[in-house]
């Protein structure tokens, strides 16, 4: 029966973490979202609590006693991420597929226009590359209590972990050639010695009276660390089943967040633990003793768990693309209109698009389970395991937090409009003469050529060939309300292209350990070392780990 239980916990886990993806309220087809998983400024690691080799390792000697006993334990690990490639982390917040960007002009035969980002026109094409390090430290404590552990009875378990995670941001730009004539057309446009001299700096931005100001989605220059508090953890649960041999329990688990919760200002945020979600759901845990001979005693020790995790009331923040606009469109100008009485809508103000579409959300997975199975030799005082364990989280699903939308964010989308290369004054002229263009559905790395005021495109630097030309039916009055991004959040952002995808990972560790049998609390000490490997789709990141895990029983 033991055996036949483990193996429905097996079952149940690996069904739970396949579980379903998000309704169809907010899973959008490919057709009008990223769901090639580009261009997203947030990720979500595995959270620190969830590795449950530490409480199989933590179980493994309990003591068999006819009443209540318990083992507090800590663990203490470092983790450090290896095997970075094109296709992994630094390519989650690009548009490219990979994390390396070319920098060009608006022919769309680079990933990015570099007057987008205030350089100017380009010259010759550059490039930039991001492949962030993560390291992450943690201590985690246990603390389980036992009725009778090998006999049918309560258990509660109480786990706390504690550290900070770390990216290196890891950025090196090949930089553009770019033109260093003055713009006479638009005074609006960064004046040369305001401007950032590659993308780099200007996504690092912080320099006073440079432009263009991302406020949000921005890279960071060296080290980012966030400390906290990870997922407070707290099961409750009974041994449906036991026997000299071993047991097999079930439980109900919750988790409480104490980490704080994303807040979108960079690119790839280190957030340690589950960014502020409740979790709540079940587990299943048992032991069976597989052979012992000669003073040698092999265990098979399993546990398995799935939750569901939802938002609290604190909202997370997350950066929108346009959805109209394609991957990367949350970079992109855009301008203010202004209502007035006397002369309709008159321009105002330029900035990115991300400064707009940065909004508060609500964010849930249906499902996040994992499931470990450890192999452990007991001779005299010391013992020996290999585990082997998965873990997995389903897509994500992200809804506008509308009251606190209506009380932190007060820009409304349909007063801006995406500009591409177009301007609202040719100030060439004495008295600048009105424009009031914008290109509703340019794109980061293509867009129509400025169009003058005598109504010929034109490039003041010369750097655009000869002739010019341009597709009239894209370029629009920006003061009429359906030329500007649309009010309605769906029709405006591409709320399904930012969650985050599903991820599934796997990980091997071993261990040894010895145990001071004859002292009264029976301390013990293990070494634990491990790989952890995460499928490419989901741009995870692979770890290499070690940990010191001690524990006392009483």
């Amino acid at each position: 029966k033991v055996q036949r239980l483990l193996f429905m916990a097996v079952v149940m886990t690996s069904i739970g973490m396949m579980a379903g993806s998000c309704d169809t309220g907010c899973d959008t087809s490919c057709e009008v979202s990223n769901c090639g998983n580009i261009s997203k400024n947030f990720w979500l690691a595995r959270p620190f609590s969830s590795y449950g080799v530490r409480e199989l390792i933590a179980l493994q000697d309990l003591d068999l006693k006819d009443d209540w006993s318990s083992v507090l334990s800590v663990s203490t690990d470092y983790m450090q991420s290896f095997g970075d490639s094109q296709a992994r982390l630094g390519s989650l917040p690009f548009w490219s597929g990979t994390n390396k960007m070319t920098v060009g002009t608006n022919d769309g035969n680079a990933d990015l226009d570099g007057y987008q980002f205030g350089l100017g026109d380009v010259l010759q094409e550059g490039s930039i590359t991001f492949t962030p390090r993560v390291k992450q430290v943690g201590s985690e404590f246990i603390w389980h209590v036992q009725e009778r552990p090998y006999d049918c009875g309560f258990y509660f378990q109480f786990k706390v972990p504690v550290g900070a995670m770390m990216v290196d941001y890891q950025v090196c730009e090949d930089e553009a050639v770019v033109s260093k004539a003055v713009d006479e057309a638009w005074n609006r446009y960064p004046a040369t010695e305001v401007r950032f001299k590659n993308v780099k700096d200007a996504l690092i931005g912080g320099c006073e009276n440079t432009e263009p100001d991302f406020k949000y989605g921005r890279l960071y220059a060296g080290r980012k660390s966030r400390a906290a508090f990870g997922d407070v953890e707290m099961s409750a649960g009974y041994n449906v089943l036991a026997c000299d041999d071993g047991y097999l329990g079930v439980g109900l688990k919750v988790s409480f967040p104490t980490s704080m919760t994303p807040k979108a200002d960079f690119m790839i945020e280190p957030l340690f633990g589950r960014a502020g979600l409740w979790g709540i759901g079940g587990e299943l845990r048992g032991s069976y003793k597989l052979w012992e001979c000669d003073g040698t005693t092999v265990y098979l020790h399993a546990k398995g768990e799935a939750l569901h995790l939802t938002s609290g009331r604190e909202p997370s923040w997350r950066s929108f693309d346009l959805l109209q606009n394609g991957p990367g469109s949350k970079y992109m100008l855009v301008q203010l209109y202004l209502p007035s009485d006397k002369f309709g809508w008159v321009p105002s103000h330029i900035q990115p698009a991300i400064n707009i579409t940065t909004r508060p959300v609500h964010s849930s997975f249906s499902v996040e389970g994992n499931f470990e199975a450890m192999l452990d030799a007991i001779t005299d005082n010391w013992n020996y395991g290999i585990s082997v364990g998965f873990w997995g989280r389903s897509h994500e699903c992200l809804e506008i937090a509308c009251a606190q939308n209506a009380e932190y964010a007060t820009q409304h989308l349909n007063d801006y409009a995406v500009l591409g290369r177009q301007i609202d004054y040719d100030d060439r002229f004495v008295a600048p003469c009105e424009l009031t263009l914008c290109e509703p559905l340019a794109r980061i790395n293509k867009s129509e050529n400025r169009v003058l005021c005598d109504g010929t495109p034109g490039d003041l630097s010369g750097t655009v060939p000869d002739p010019l030309t341009y597709d009239a039916s894209k370029i629009k009055d920006a003061r009429l309300p359906e030329n500007r991004i649309p009010a309605d959040f769906d029709q405006a952002l591409d709320i399904a292209g930012a969650a985050a995808a599903r991820v599934f990972n796997g990980k091997v560790t071993g261990k040894v350990g010895y145990t001071w049998a004859d002292h009264e609390h029976a301390p013990s000490l293990t070494l634990v070392s491990g790989v952890e490997f995460s499928d490419r789709d989901s741009k995870n990141v692979n770890f290499w780990s070690v940990a010191l895990q001690g524990s006392l029983k009483f």
